[in-house]
């Protein structure tokens, strides 16, 4: 049987796309896995990464380390990489998918002449250009690895198209689109109450998302609309912050998170999902997260702004929802108080279909492909 390492720096089993990747592959091939936390995929080997503890002296050599561009040096050092290579850096795979550029040259020195295909997530060159800091400190690192490992890449897959135009314009690159789409689920859109319109917003509590302007368009809609947000509190002092606005509004709550697998089914029941993120950073632009898919697999009428590229496109084809061209919370109040049940219902049917198409066992067929291809 071939032997395929994946490498991610993160908690495998609550990293969607990764967790996909490793649950699929590990029906055809021998699969070792690298990250923070394991996948807990039955036969799936996993060795752990750890961080080495840093004083606050050595956090400042460090800062002074990225912009003297000294950029080995401080890859090498990130992680217990010496450790890690002491265990597997023996042993021999066929194949080695690396997750997002940073794990590419720890990927390219575990390959040893086997075939590297990297999933490059988003666009790691401006990842979260909307911070000062980030673009002081980190942003020439990651243009730095994209432009030594990139090329050294067998194959190269990513989000969405824009995110693969990005890279073919910078990098002379071509990667293949695979998307975010999640488990096909089976279930049939609900009813809808014209008196009580409920919207669903999920996800993580990120302050770059400005969540908050979501509840700002509630203040303009009528009584028949109420927002639920339901929200992973990972940045505590923004969750507060919410949760503040929140209780100043009768028609937004905050309601608790539920596990990966329970978010289709609990949100189900309600008629619209929220999705109008403002584009700080390109990522946001050519974004198309789990949440969208969920959503259209939960079977609800999608609310989308004018970008995300990707989710207007696509909610324009299936006419499973309704694009607005602005960003102003008034403006899209205005719009939405304009639909009826009957109109939010057929939105809800378009999804189903949408959802029946646009699923994780197409794209795990297309990665299978490509991995297939590249070790045949």
């Amino acid at each position: 049987m071939k032997k395929i390492l994946i490498i991610s720096f993160s908690d495998l089993e609550n990293d969607p796309r990764v967790y996909r990747q490793i649950k699929y592959l590990s029906r055809f091939y021998q699969v070792t896995t690298i990250g923070f936390e394991p996948a807990k995929v039955d036969g799936v080997a996993f060795q752990i990464l750890t961080t080495p503890p840093r004083s606050r002296l050595q956090r400042v050599k460090r800062a002074v380390e990225y912009k003297l561009h000294r950029f080995e040096k401080l890859y090498w050092s990130l992680y217990n990489f010496n450790c890690l290579l002491g265990r597997i850096g023996g042993e021999r795979f066929d194949l080695v998918l690396a997750n997002d550029v940073d794990s590419l040259p720890l990927a390219s020195r575990l390959a040893q002449g086997a075939k590297v295909l990297l999933d490059t997530h988003e666009y790691a060159p401006r990842h979260f250009e909307d911070q000062f800091v980030w673009r002081f400190f980190f942003q020439p690192f990651n243009r730095y690895l994209c432009s030594k490992y990139l090329k050294q890449c067998d194959r190269i897959i990513t989000v969405t198209a824009g995110v693969a135009q990005e890279y073919n314009k910078n990098y002379g690159i071509d990667p293949v689109v695979i998307t975010n789409a999640v488990d096909y689920v089976e279930m049939s859109p609900t009813p809808v109450d014209n008196e009580r319109i409920r919207i669903i917003t999920h996800g993580v509590a990120n302050p770059n998302r400005r969540l908050e302007s979501m509840m700002e368009i509630m203040d303009h809609m009528d009584s028949r609309f109420h927002l639920d947000m339901m929200l992973v509190s990972s940045f505590p002092r923004y969750y507060s912050k919410l949760q503040r606005l929140a209780e100043k509004r009768s028609n937004v709550t905050i309601i608790p998170p539920v596990t990966r697998e329970q978010i289709v089914p609990v949100t189900n029941p309600y008629d619209l999902s929220l999705l109008v993120f403002r584009p700080y950073t390109i990522n946001f632009k050519y974004g198309l997260g789990n949440k969208f898919f969920q959503s259209l697999q939960a079977r609800l009428g999608l609310v989308t702004g004018p970008s995300p590229e990707p989710q207007a496109e696509i909610v324009s084809k299936y006419g499973c929802g309704i694009v607005v061209d602005t960003f102003e919370p008034r403006e899209i109040a205005k719009v939405l108080n304009t639909l009826t049940a009957d109109r939010i219902m057929e939105y809800k049917k378009k999804a189903d279909t949408a959802a029946r198409e646009l699923t994780a066992e197409k794209n795990m067929e297309q990665l299978g492909d490509i991995v297939k291809q590249m070790l045949s």
